[in-house]
């Protein structure tokens, strides 16, 4: 059975020798200096460093064996002495005085380190740990360690980030005096266009938290669609109008020699008023070169007037 004592306080191992070590046997503790060896190494430590003593039992000759048999962790960074050399075998002291332990976590990652150092920034150096213009270390790189220190680093990137979007294309209406008014064609097919956003990203251990937009560029420009109107007035004939009164109702008209269905232009040469009918019916008698209906007659003039002149022009 084993006692240990930090920060002065000693444990007394008891063991048995012999023809062999008896170990479990009862055993005293006792207190004396730790800094009470001869060797330079062991010396009254700060509560940064402890020193633990330990007893040897003999017939452990090597650093590995006494570990085992003592159940005991020593890390790289800690400072041993023993006495005498283990190599004899022949048991005594074995005094450990501990690297301070500090967390470190980085980017998320957590790891544990055992240094001799006195501020965070000389630990970060001696680990070689790199830290950025923009990463932040939590304490500051002056903080003195203490046992129970914490530091935590976060890596901030500010990178640019390009996104494409559609520009979609617009339309245009193009008139053509040279085609027939109301005539549509397309001319000219669009197409979309694309631009690249580009973004300032920032982004703290590999999480984004901001976003700005900084600049557009057009990688490929968009292309209009053109559609060309016709303007050009077709003149179907002018004349009188007359009106009467079909079984329907309705913008409608009778002419002896358009096909039926067409849409005609009717405008009131004396007013310019202009009205829109289908050419539904014959029988035109007179010298009328168009019959409207009772709606349509009204929409340029009053019944009363009975003949009115007209042009007849498609309907656009």
């Amino acid at each position: 059975m084993f006692f240990r004592t930090h920060f002065g306080l000693f444990t007394l191992v008891a063991g048995a020798i012999g023809v062999g070590v008896v170990l479990g046997m009862n055993a005293a503790a006792e207190a004396a200096p730790v800094n009470s060896p001869a060797d330079p190494l062991i010396r009254m430590s700060d509560i940064r460093h402890p020193v633990e003593r330990y007893i040897v039992p003999p017939f452990l000759h090597d650093l590995s064996a006494v570990t085992d048999a003592l159940s005991l962790t020593i890390y790289p960074e800690d400072r041993i002495v023993t006495r005498p050399d283990l190599a004899y075998g022949l048991g005594g002291e074995l005094y450990i005085e501990r690297a301070l332990p500090v967390r470190v976590l980085d980017a998320g990652r957590q790891v544990t380190y055992h240094t001799w150092q006195a501020t965070v920034g000389e630990l970060l150096a001696e680990q070689r740990v790199e830290i950025g213009d923009r990463d932040r270390v939590e304490p500051s790189v002056e903080t003195q360690l203490v046992a129970g220190t914490d530091i935590t680093v976060t890596r901030v990137a500010v990178v640019e980030v390009t996104k494409q979007e559609i520009i979609p294309y617009t339309r245009q209406t193009i008139e053509d005096p040279n085609r027939p008014r109301g005539e549509q064609q397309v001319t000219q097919r669009g197409k979309n266009g694309t631009k690249a956003l580009i973004y300032s990203v920032t982004r703290e251990n590999g999480v984004e938290i901001s976003r700005k937009l900084v600049r557009t560029d057009v990688v490929t420009e968009a292309i209009p669609e053109i559609t060309s109107l016709g303007t050009r007035v077709v003149t179907l004939g002018q004349g009188k109008a007359t009106w009467y009164d079909p079984p329907w109702s309705g913008m409608t008209a009778a002419h002896n020699t358009l096909p039926k269905g067409t849409m005609v232009d009717v405008v009131s040469v004396t007013t310019g008023k202009r009205v829109t009918v289908k050419i539904n019916d014959r029988g035109i008698q007179g010298s009328a070169i168009i019959d409207l209906s009772v709606e349509a007659f009204e929409a340029l003039a009053p019944l009363g007037a009975g003949v009115i002149q007209v042009r007849l022009e498609v309907a656009g």
